[in-house]
């Protein structure tokens, strides 16, 4: 038996490795004319069914798409509550709650809850414009459930158009992705 640490091997090669006879399925796969170097139009149909799969993958995307948005809006109306309930206005605060994204209940914890949240905003002109902003996207929830075509933004349009317009009512949210309220 040879030493693995001997230069020079045990048996030499047999024949030269880039001989024809061993390359000639390569060879002959390279003159098909379906080979990678003879571009036929096959790659069309697959970029075809690649494009067919994004739009199925973003179809379902825009039909999950309020759960997603429901709890990123549901984290920022607890902060919102939180700074507006103790630095700003109780009537903005309310509304918060009257859209229906934190429940009465879950309010009354969040009044009881002790320690401060004045880092959260820096002034009380920002925290309006995000009520503002969660106000409007739970009227818009509403408006897309409902099937009020008119008070729908743009992307809830071409959302109406693609379920609601057919009876099929996209979910608003999902219990698992919200944020919870604890004492």
């Amino acid at each position: 038996m040879a030493s693995l640490f001997n230069k020079k091997p045990a048996t030499p090669p047999s024949s030269d490795p880039y001989a024809r006879a061993h390359i000639s399925k390569e060879i002959e796969h390279l003159k098909k004319p379906a080979s990678t170097r003879h571009l036929d139009g096959k790659g069309g149909r697959r970029r075809g069914g690649y494009i067919v799969i994004l739009i199925a993958l973003l179809i379902g995307l825009l039909y999950i798409l309020d759960p997603i948005r429901h709890a990123w809006y549901r984290g920022n109306a607890i902060r919102d509550y939180l700074y507006l309930h103790r630095y700003g206005s109780d009537q903005k605060a309310q509304q918060l709650v009257d859209t229906g994204i934190l429940a009465p209940s879950e309010a009354a914890t969040l009044n009881s809850r002790p320690g401060g949240s004045q880092d959260d905003y820096p002034n009380l002109d920002a925290a309006n414009r995000d009520a503002d902003t969660i106000i409007h996207y739970m009227h818009g929830v509403f408006a897309l459930q409902a099937g009020s075509y008119g008070e729908l933004d743009p992307l809830d349009k071409v959302r109406y158009q693609l379920f609601v317009r057919f009876g099929l009512h996209p979910p608003t949210d999902w219990i698992f992705l919200d944020p919870a309220v604890h004492e």
